[in-house]
């Protein structure tokens, strides 16, 4: 249930930028974390950090900076397989 709200961005994004792709892996990857660290999104601490990094994305898509927008979603992706390693998940 926490991890609805994440799942929805990521779709939005992809299908925003018709990226079929994306859309994929993220419903692959939603299959497998919930298998893997189904208590990390509902960690008040993990959730807060996931929706301030998904506003710095949205922010970056907002001012027409697409270049930034795919920098942070790198990052925030490169961070969010940090976590699920410190859960113990990968």
């Amino acid at each position: 249930e926490a991890l609805e709200p994440a799942t929805q961005f990521n779709q939005a994004l992809a299908e925003a930028a018709h990226n079929e792709v994306l859309a994929g892996i993220e419903e692959s990857f939603v299959t497998l974390m919930l298998e893997r660290a189904p208590d990390l999104y509902d960690a008040p601490a993990f959730r807060d950090w996931d929706v301030a990094e998904h506003r710095r994305i949205l922010a970056a898509i907002r001012d027409s900076e697409p270049e930034l927008a795919a920098a942070r979603m790198r990052e925030h992706i490169i961070a969010i397989g940090e976590h699920y390693k410190r859960v113990g998940a990968f």
